[in-house]
């Protein structure tokens, strides 16, 4: 592979990259409001730190801790984002607790 070739590869990734942590930043910061901010500030700084799959585990830990309720395109793109970060495609039974179906002391959003 030429020194060109990996040039393009390697800017396309951080090009690629850097789209998707602003996407998951903002699906997170559609929180505000509903998550304290300092909470949300702190689960989210993961991805500053390359650790996306964390900064999703940890929302949706906090999502569970505060009882916020998610819409249904909320609930089913939480997974994805771990997923494609590299999380445990398992893991989704994990986040069947935040299912917006299930009973809940909060108002849905």
């Amino acid at each position: 592979m030429s020194a060109w070739t990996v040039s393009v590869l390697a800017w396309t990734f951080r090009a690629r990259r850097k789209r998707l942590d602003a996407e998951l930043l903002a699906f997170g910061g559609g929180f505000r409001g509903r998550l304290p901010d300092e909470v949300l500030d702190d689960a989210l700084e993961y991805v500053d730190f390359n650790e996306p799959p964390l900064a999703v585990e940890i929302l949706a830990d906090q999502l569970g801790e505060y009882d916020v309720r998610l819409t249904r395109e909320e609930w089913e793109r939480l997974p994805r984002l771990h997923e494609f970060w590299g999380g445990d495609p398992t893991s989704r039974r994990v986040f069947a607790a935040l299912d917006p179906t299930r009973e809940s002391s909060e108002p849905p959003p």
